[in-house]
């Protein structure tokens, strides 16, 4: 028989995506879910085991499907579940053929684990100091000093003096007109688990640690003790206007041992706080699209600058 280890990839007909969308609560004769959003359904451990001629738990709308496997031949499995996956899965994608044979005068050449997109770096980056990098629709200027395994997205057009410790990562999301949410993480964080557990980390310490560090407690999320709050739905992330944003902010944010001298604490205790899951729904796209466009179109004029090495020009 043939052993197969991971499902790979699901390719769902329209007949099957409404019948997991009917699992989900939708109700096809008024055109919306029940109770006005879908409820959960594990596609795997709900979904899947109800396919095939022997169903492990059989189910009498999902047995109406047909399901059939395609062994690919000599497969490879990358993940991107997480921030460091990320760049690690895109640089063996980066590296696939390195034979100048095959690539041509390009090729042979291994491509380091650092990314920039529709960015503007106005720094120099080294292979080995800043190793482990993802800089995308961001403007990273001469002020900043980066050391390694860092994400950064989204960051405006600033003149901040910051110096980002190992592993730290930053998303500033826009909300509105002109705010923005400051999401700090560790490029390791699973960003799940309940505040209280020592097993649920930010910035790659247990969440406790982060605040007691900071002079808070998970009291300080407001509606009362908040140890027991799932890490996704806890308002931990701070809007602020260009203005109330700075480098000595953000260290205190994200620095292993932060130095309270500028009423960082009191600026976060007085902010409006987004978390994770709100962050999401509130973020306005109009200007993510526009600021990704701005610095595309500086970035096509680098690559036209720099392509006497550019395989687009061969």
């Amino acid at each position: 028989h043939l052993f197969l280890v991971d499902t790979g990839m699901w390719l769902l007909s329209e007949r099957a995506i409404r019948v997991l969308m009917g699992r989900c609560g939708w109700e096809e004769e008024v055109g919306a879910f029940a109770g006005g959003q879908a409820e959960p359904c594990e596609f795997y451990a709900d979904f899947a085991l109800g396919l095939g001629r022997k169903p492990s738990r059989p189910d009498a709308v999902t047995a109406g499907l047909t399901s059939g496997v395609v062994a690919l031949p000599e497969p490879e499995f990358l993940h991107f579940g997480t921030s460091r996956q990320m760049i690690e899965s895109v640089s063996v994608l980066q590296n696939q053929e390195l034979d100048q044979i095959q690539a041509g005068n390009s090729g042979g050449s291994w491509h380091p684990d650092q990314y920039v997109q529709n960015a503007r770096l106005h720094r120099g980056v080294h292979r080995e100091e800043n190793h482990t990098l993802w800089v995308e629709n961001s403007v990273i200027p001469e002020t900043w000093s980066l050391s390694h395994e860092h994400v950064l997205t989204g960051i405006p057009e600033n003149a901040w003096q910051l110096r980002l410790e190992p592993k730290t990562c930053l998303d500033f999301i826009p909300v509105g007109e002109r705010d923005w949410c400051i999401r700090f993480y560790g490029i390791d964080d699973s960003f799940s688990g309940a505040l209280a557990a020592e097993e649920t980390r930010i910035l790659g310490v247990p969440v406790a640690q982060w605040f007691k560090r900071r002079g808070l407690s998970t009291d300080d999320l407001g509606g009362g003790p908040g140890g027991g709050v799932d890490i996704q739905l806890a308002p931990l992330f701070p809007v602020l206007t260009d203005d109330e944003i700075g480098g000595e902010f953000l260290e205190w944010l994200t620095h292993a041992l932060p130095c309270e001298s500028g009423g960082n604490r009191r600026r976060w205790l007085e902010a409006r706080r987004l978390s994770a899951r709100d962050a999401q729904a509130e973020i306005n796209l109009d200007r993510v699209y526009s600021q990704r466009v701005e610095l595309r179109l500086d970035a096509l004029e680098a690559i036209l600058r720099h392509r006497k090495w550019s395989v687009f020009y061969r």
